[in-house]
């Protein structure tokens, strides 16, 4: 099977950014982990009531869920600064420029402007006509 262009164009943009997106992927994974983790702390807390076992597991499946809320705001922002900031940094980075966006900077304008129409460019027959005459 043969590679998707697309991913081979972002492959290409992200290259720099590639270290990034690698400690982003995991910062992800471990932002997330607590939806994964969830259902075990509940099973173990279930666990401990029906089996009348000691309270300290009922506390240390509370200190393991409050340690996992007060590392999750944390974990979002590094993701958000990796990824987003890799995501802003592609954008500002030299684009390749077509034919009309390189002639308008080798005269120093960074605005491309689009070409007259035929009738109104001076020594074209269009340009020449004169108005017709109304009745």
């Amino acid at each position: 099977m043969w590679p998707s262009p697309a991913r081979g164009i972002l492959a290409y943009l992200f290259l720099a950014d590639r270290h990034r997106l690698a400690a982003a992927a995991g910062v992800l994974t471990a932002k997330h982990s607590p939806g994964w983790l969830l259902p075990l702390i509940t099973a173990s807390v279930i666990d401990t009531v029906v089996q009348h076992q000691p309270v300290s597991r009922l506390w240390t499946s509370t200190g393991v869920l409050l340690f996992i809320l007060l590392v999750n705001h944390p974990l979002h922002l590094l993701d958000v600064r990796l990824l987003y900031g890799t995501v802003r940094r592609m954008g500002h980075r030299p684009q390749v420029r077509g034919v009309h966006a390189d002639a308008a900077a080798s005269t120093g304008s960074r605005r491309v402007s689009t070409p007259r129409s035929v009738s109104a460019v001076p020594g074209s027959p269009a340009g020449n006509a004169s108005p017709s005459p109304t009745p």
